[in-house]
This record gives C-alpha cells, sequence and structure tokens, in this order.
C-alpha cells in the first residue's frame, strides 16, 4: 500500500448550490475538470470508470481507487456504495465528479 499526501486530496468546504469552479475560486485554487471529488453521505452507485477515494475518519489515511474499492469490498463493476459500510469501516469516502 502506498502512502498518499493529506495535501494531494486538500479538503474544501462548500456551500450548497456553488460550482466547483465557484469553490475553488473562493479557496483560491484552480480545480480541472473532473478532477474534483465530493463527500458521498447516501447509498449512491460507482460506475466501473469513476475514481474513488477514502479516507479513514480517525488516522487520516487516504486510500484512492482500486486500494479503496478492494478496502470497501466493492466490486470493479459499477456498484452500490452504501454509507452504512463505509461507516462500520471508518472511513468517508469521496466520489469524482
Amino acid at each position: 500500500m502506498s502512502k498518499i499526501s493529506p495535501k494531494r486530496f486538500p479538503i474544501l468546504d462548500a456551500s450548497d448550490g456553488q460550482t466547483v469552479g465557484e469553490v475553488g475560486l473562493a479557496h483560491g485554487v484552480t480545480i480541472a475538470k473532473g478532477a474534483a471529488f465530493y463527500l458521498l453521505t447516501k447509498k449512491e452507485s460507482v460506475s466501473a470508470q469513476k475514481r474513488v477515494v477514502i479516507r479513514h475518519k480517525k488516522t487520516g489515511e487516504l486510500r484512492t481507487d482500486a486500494e479503496a474499492r478492494d478496502t470497501l469490498g466493492l466490486k470493479y463493476a459499477s456498484c452500490l456504495l452504501c454509507a452504512a459500510r463505509r461507516r462500520a469501516l471508518g472511513f468517508v469516502c469521496r466520489r469524482a465528479m
């Protein structure tokens, strides 16, 4: 497992209704198209080509893509990401936009 720097996936606060571009502008950063992730708070379908990032709530450890899917027991095809499963493992999940 490779160590991922938290700087690679900074967490930016956003207001309801803000676009990704507006969030970046408010924080003084440029966010490339397809490079933003958002917090999953409910059951959601995640297609095989979508990137996934998970962060352990207590340690802050980050895992991405294959490692994240393996940790959560997700298939590499389209799957349903369930909030209860993430919480049981102690991870917060984000999915690429």
